[in-house]
């Protein structure tokens, strides 16, 4: 009953510190995880250190207790290798060397042991008893010095443990002179309170070094987990402030693309117009002017001194010159018709326009090119093309010209370029056009494209690029 009561409560506690060990961040979980693995080894190591120093200590005062002894007992023990008692003599001369006056030291019992039967002792009761054997004497008899430190381990030690106080039990093995056979034990009891005090003391100084060094690791964790978790805030706003970002660029993108495809329309509605009004009023008034000439010539034949033949030569070339720039500027505008264009529809058009406005022949190459893209785009590559033949070309005087369009993973790369010079002639730079490229620039990347205009001076070729993401 009461184990499962136990397991109720810790099952109990557990659920309890779920939910809360769940809000707590990484790094202050990792932080606790290592702080309890750095106690566990701690008071691990600890209680090593502290069990070999207390070995090490009894060890030694047992060999010089042990050494001691032997210096007394020896060759008094000597008979016992083959008779099974001391004789009186020996005892009485033990009894006079064993004596506390004699001795110097805080012993408070000793034995002389053959086999399981005590033969001698300052005890006199316990003499010529035998008595169960013990670990301790058990390893005696096999040569070792056997030592118990504040725990006396056989039923005959009632009298030494009612002193209470600390006791060490020292069991020296008597070895038979030329063999080396052990004939005999000599176990002794001495208080130990000195030997206690200075292992209690160096087992402090250990305790008080691991505490130290655990506390100091465990600060170091916490301060690792605090600048961790500060870190991880500090990521996630900057990871929310990236993203805000991301989102009003998508947001000023799409209203930039907006933007252009409502002035691609507007200059659409603008070209339409030009065509539909002053063009064909201007071209109207062409066609009347030659009843305007007749008219004038009349008036010439009946009035010989009237002379406004320039004027009118004057009128008529201001008429040519009118509609040929409406139509230039008419031109250069995207037609009604590019909107159900494919891609490569979309260039060639651009090519055949410059063609037509410039007669030099432009080349065009295009590879996996998509069949539709929005508006936007298509009149953003249609202007490119046309502009930067138009600008580049024109600084150029070259008569090789070339559109080349390619669409990858990253986007559409479309580059127009102009002829390749004289051998070693170089280059003109392309700062004379700065005004209208800087337009053409912005007016693409406003539209999210990248544009970038360079000259190769190896083969004099000028070159106009840009590039533009397929999602734009």
């Amino acid at each position: 009953m009461a184990a499962s009561a136990l397991l109720q409560s810790i099952l109990l506690l557990a659920a309890d510190v779920s939910p809360w060990w769940r809000r707590v961040r990484i790094p202050t979980k990792v932080a606790a995880a290592a702080s309890m693995l750095v106690v566990a080894c701690m008071v691990y190591l600890g209680v090593l250190v502290t069990g070999h120093v207390r070995d090490s200590a009894v060890q030694r005062s047992a060999a010089a207790v042990a050494h001691y002894m032997h210096s007394f007992v020896d060759s008094y023990a000597q008979e016992l290798a083959t008779r099974p008692a001391l004789s009186a003599e020996t005892r009485e001369a033990l009894e006079r060397l064993l004596s506390p006056a004699k001795m110097q030291r805080p012993i408070v019992a000793f034995r002389i042991w053959k086999g399981d039967t005590v033969v001698f002792s300052n005890e006199r009761d316990i003499v010529g008893k035998t008595i169960q054997r013990t670990p301790a004497r058990e390893r005696a008899l096999q040569g070792q010095v056997a030592v118990e430190f504040d725990q006396p381990d056989g039923d005959d030690d009632d009298q030494v443990l009612s002193l209470k106080l600390p006791i060490l039990e020292v069991y020296a093995p008597v070895r038979e002179r030329g063999t080396g056979r052990v004939i005999a034990l000599v176990e002794t009891y001495e208080v130990a309170v000195a030997l206690k005090s200075e292992i209690l003391a160096v087992q402090l100084e250990i305790w008080i070094a691991v505490v130290a060094v655990a506390l100091t690791l465990i600060l170091l964790l916490a301060s690792m987990a605090n600048t961790g978790n500060s870190l991880l805030a500090r990521i996630a706003k900057l990871a929310h402030l990236r993203a805000e970002s991301e989102r009003g660029r998508q947001r000023i993108g799409k209203a930039s693309l907006q933007v252009s495809e409502m002035n691609e329309r507007t200059l659409q509605r603008l070209g339409s117009e030009l065509c539909e009004g002053p063009a064909q009023l201007v071209a109207l008034a062409m066609l009347k002017f030659d009843s305007l000439e007749q008219l004038v010539a009349k008036a010439k034949e009946a009035m010989p001194s009237y002379e406004q033949g320039e004027d009118l030569a004057a009128i008529r070339q201001a008429l040519n010159d009118a509609l040929r720039h409406i139509r230039c500027v008419a031109g250069r505008l995207p037609l009604p018709d590019i909107e159900p264009l494919s891609v490569v529809e979309t260039l060639a058009m651009a090519a055949r326009r410059h063609e037509h406005l410039t007669g030099v022949a432009v080349q065009l190459e295009a590879h996996a090119l998509p069949e539709q893209l929005p508006f936007p785009v298509k009149a953003c590559l249609y202007r490119f093309a046309l502009e930067s033949l138009d600008s580049v070309c024109a600084s150029s005087g070259a008569q090789s010209r070339g559109i080349s369009a390619a669409c990858d993973s990253e986007g559409i790369v479309v580059r127009t370029f102009c002829g390749q010079g004289a051998p070693g002639e170089q280059p003109r730079p392309l700062a004379a056009d700065c005004a209208k490229l800087k337009s053409l620039r912005d007016r693409m990347e406003a539209v999210g494209a990248h544009v970038a205009f360079r000259s190769t001076a190896t083969r004099g070729a000028l070159i106009a690029e840009l590039s533009l993401p397929t999602g734009s």
